[in-house]
């Protein structure tokens, strides 16, 4: 009898089944840094993510690394897949293990993506055999063991993978076609993408309302009210009846007479008021998913998406100190509930802690299966931990997500509010005061609402006195302009794009299609993307960096207002995503998503035409670098640097570059002349292939002029001198000394 193949998305999903599998575990390596783990009679292999990536354009056809107009659209019907850089590896294991398989078992996270993953990898390799689904997003070893035997045919959940594959060829296809169209059109690299565009958009929007922002004067009273002839005065803050004339647009109060009026009419009067107590407990925060932890980091140490990227990472793949660290969820499992023991135990442990107060009996609201998505929470493992082997970022980072989960085990804060209300005849006067009774889990942790100290009011007892308005003044306030974002922000508003989106229907949409999923509600991208498509803005200078805020650039501004709405708002996700769900259901093709992005992309030249969407002087400044021309390999951008000019496509495999100096050919003739590849030149070279220098030195010191052509052999370029044509100077004739 032969084995059951278990691929799993993730090295701790694998794990979670090994522990539900009976029988001794025999790890085997399969190449560097590749293993699989034989058990009873599986086999188990961990992927880490996609392990393949669609094919690029040049992988095709290598006439697609130049860019020009003429190719476009690119699109290849089933665009094939290539492993990833560095997942390799992991894919010839696969691939060894398939042949000694019976049946696979599909192990891949109870999402679209995760179906993808797994089913992709089987078509890469292409096996035909049996497949049966493990669709469980509960890990606990129970609920594992319980599925292993309710595996189901993977036909049932095939739909989901192929929907995500459309999406992904869609997004490949809109991101190559829309980004050579508008590079080729401006002379500059200008890429757009279904997310990183909207999101330039946020950016964009947001400081145009801060720069465009009038400051507006408005007002608001503050009275000192005596309480059955106690003091001290408690301070009260007047609110105007609904409906009151006094009230304008934002309830907001914008005239100062008004307010005045009010207060003398209410001066050294008594009116009934009214002390009202309510205690209450705060819970203690949820544990941290992607999103929130970038926040809490962003605030804390200002550690941007990224930074905290790069040191979950290493926490969970140096360390092993955390559960899986792109989480978009901030709930836990009963069986992670039932694990709490030991996880508290080793986290208290690893930071050289005793907290008395933790109670792993105490069920805090984290733990819902019903509310856990393709992940849980992100909180600490139940491994022994070096914390002192860490850097002081990877500690901060580690500290604060151990934090919020011991803290799930301790006591709410417990608080008593007291209220005061004084009836008037234009509104009421207000004020409130809050006593901490027990301090709870803020005993340990930073974390919650921020406390102040209670106020005199906490004095008074639940109660119907008289007040006596002793005397007050109208203060005068300044409407302010939104808050610059930052990369944290940035990413949290990508979470809840709905709010901002105008057309009803797309706003429901979007909100419709993160139906489920805690902390998403309207959103582009994911946790796990939006760090790298922000700092992608910021390096092709679309954004700026000014101390912890991002800032649109000239750049960002006048490509995003060019760009049709049809190709640069939210709506796109929205649209994809109807068509994505009638795939699931069996009403569309992928094809018919396919047709769509490429119907649209051809609406978009013909309206465009010809037309700049920056300025020729906006696209040489791009990214603060000068471009003077176009690469003569690949058609991209040639930009200026500190030593020669080269291709702003180098990223993609271009190597053209026109060095300033060099040791041969004109290059040698310019420098013993003084001289070197000034951007003139390197604009006239890239242009016309030659350029006219004059006043070079030769080896007797007589001065001449010479023509300096630009050959490039596609291994290097190479100056050479001509005396071919040269111009004719004033009173001699051509070729007389």
């Amino acid at each position: 009898m032969g084995k059951k193949l278990v691929i799993a998305e993730k090295p701790m999903l694998a794990k979670a089944i090994l522990d539900a599998i009976p029988g001794t575990a025999k790890s085997i390596k399969a190449g560097e840094r590749v293993f699989y783990t034989e058990k009873g009679d599986y086999l188990v292999v961990a992927l880490a993510g996609h392990v393949l990536q669609l094919k690029e354009p040049e992988d095709y056809d290598p006439k697609y690394k130049k860019w020009t107009l003429e190719d476009l659209p690119i699109f290849f019907p089933d665009w094939a897949a290539v492993p990833a850089q560095g997942k390799g590896n992991i894919v010839k294991c696969v691939k060894s293990l398939l042949p000694q398989a019976d049946s696979v078992i599909h192990a891949g996270d109870v999402d679209d993506e995760g179906q993808l993953i797994v089913d992709e990898l089987l078509r890469y390799c292409g096996y035909r055999g049996k497949v049966q689904r493990l669709y469980t997003s509960d890990t606990s070893t129970a609920a594992l063991k319980k599925r292993l035997g309710m595996l189901e045919d993977n036909a049932k959940w095939e739909p989901l993978g192929v929907s995500a594959y459309a999406r992904s060829v869609t997004d490949k296809t809109f991101g190559i076609n829309f980004s050579r169209l508008y590079t080729k059109l401006n002379g500059t690299l200008l890429t757009v993408g279904r997310v990183q565009t909207p999101a330039m958009g946020l950016v964009v929007a947001r400081d145009e309302a801060i720069e465009n922002h009038v400051a507006r004067k408005y007002y608001a009273l503050e009275v000192q009210a005596e309480i059955d002839g106690r003091q001290p005065y408690i301070p009260a803050e007047f609110i105007p009846t609904k409906g009151n004339p006094l009230l304008g647009e934002e309830d907001k109060v914008w005239e100062r007479k008004g307010l005045e009026k009010v207060l003398a009419e209410c001066r050294e009067k008594s009116f009934p008021a009214k002390v009202s107590k309510k205690e209450e407990t705060e819970a203690p925060p949820l544990p941290f998913n992607l999103n929130k932890l970038n926040l809490y980091c962003s605030s804390r140490w200002g550690y941007d998406p990224q930074q905290v990227m790069e040191i979950t990472q290493s926490l969970r793949e140096k360390y092993r100190a955390i559960t899986y660290n792109r989480s978009d969820s901030q709930y836990l499992t009963t069986e992670q509930f039932r694990e709490a023991p030991g996880t508290v135990s080793r986290a208290l442990a690893n930071l050289g802690m005793q907290i008395p107060e933790i109670d792993t009996s105490r069920k805090s609201r984290c733990f819902d299966d019903s509310k856990v998505s393709a992940h849980t929470a992100i909180i600490p493992t139940n491994e022994k931990v070096n914390v002192g082997a860490m850097t002081r970022a990877e500690q901060n980072v580690y500290k604060a997500i151990c934090g919020h989960y011991l803290i799930q085990f301790m006591p709410g804060c417990k608080k008593r509010k007291t209220n005061l209300r004084i009836d008037c005849p234009q509104g009421t006067f207000s004020a409130t005061s809050v006593e901490v009774i027990d301090k709870g889990f803020k005993a340990v942790i930073r974390a919650g609402s921020e406390d102040k100290a209670p106020g005199a009011l906490s004095g008074f007892a639940a109660g119907d006195y008289r007040a006596c308005i002793m005397d007050g003044s109208v203060t005068e306030h300044e409407t302010t302009p939104p808050r610059r974002y930052t990369k944290a922000t940035l990413a949290a508003d990508m979470s809840s794009v709905a709010k901002y989106v105008q057309d009803p229907q797309i706003k429901a949409t979007l909100i419709r299609k993160d139906d489920g999923k805690e902390g998403e509600s309207g959103s582009i991208g994911t946790g796990a993307t939006r760090p790298a498509i922000i700092e992608g803005l910021v390096k092709r200078g679309f954004l700026r960096e000014e101390g912890k805020y991002v800032i649109s650039t000239e750049l960002g501004r006048q490509f995003y207002r060019a760009l049709p709405d049809a190709i640069k708002k939210p709506d796109v996700t929205a649209e994809w995503w109807l068509i994505q769900e009638n795939i699931k259901d069996g009403k569309a093709r992928p094809e018919d998503l396919f047709k769509k992005v490429l119907a649209d992309f051809e609406t978009v030249r013909r309206s465009v035409g010809t037309s700049r969407a920056v300025s020729a002087a906006t696209a040489d400044k791009s990214a603060g670098r000068k471009t003077v021309g176009v690469c003569p390999r690949c058609g991209k951008p040639v930009v200026e640097g500190s030593k020669g000019f080269g291709c702003s496509g180098y990223k993609d495999g271009c190597g053209f570059v026109l060095w300033m100096t060099g040791k041969y050919g004109a290059h040698k003739v310019l420098g013993d002349s003084g001289k070197k590849v000034t951007s003139a030149m390197a604009e006239k070279l890239l242009s016309k292939g030659k350029v006219l220098v004059k006043g070079l030195t030769s080896a007797k010191g007589t001065k001449y002029d010479a023509w300096v052509c630009m050959e490039d052999t596609g291994r290097g370029v190479f100056l050479k001198l001509s005396f071919d044509d040269l111009p004719q100077k004033k009173g001699k004739k051509r070729g007389t000394n």
